[in-house]
Parts: structure tokens; sequence; C-alpha cells
């Protein structure tokens, strides 16, 4: 596992994204994941991904507690 694996968004997909949607979708996702990594590196201030994140439709607010909640799982054991 990653040591970013508990901070990853997902992609959304749904039956009417044409083939043009779905690949603006992952082109989105990897940004995302790319910054994530890049924040956890030390190499992008944290506002930068929340900004990204927030333009995307996920609001950093909530995706922070999901990544807390996530590592807390994992090192429950869980």
């Amino acid at each position: 596992m990653s040591n970013i694996t508990p901070l990853l968004t997902v992609a959304t997909h749904t039956p009417e994204m044409t083939a043009e949607d779905w690949q603006r979708e992952i082109d989105r996702l990897f940004r995302r994941q790319q910054a994530i990594a890049s924040v956890v590196a030390g190499r992008l201030d944290d506002d930068v991904l929340y900004d990204l994140l927030a333009e995307d439709g996920i609001d950093p607010h909530q995706w922070v507690d999901a990544s807390i909640d996530n590592c807390e799982f994992l090192a429950s054991g869980g």
C-alpha cells in the first residue's frame, strides 16, 4: 500500500458520460493524486490542494475528515 492510499480520491463515472467526459474525469483524478502526493512530500502548499479539490467538486473539509478517518482505521489495525 502506498503511503498516500488513505488520502486518495476516486473518479466518478455515470452512464451518460461520453468517452471524452470520462477522459476528463480521469485527467482530474490523476491531477488530484499528483497534488496529494506533492503535499505529502512537502512540495505543494495544502491550500493549493484544497482549491484543486473544490474546483473538482470535492469539499476539502470533508476530504480532510475522510482522510483522517481512513488513517485512524488503518492505524487501529482495520
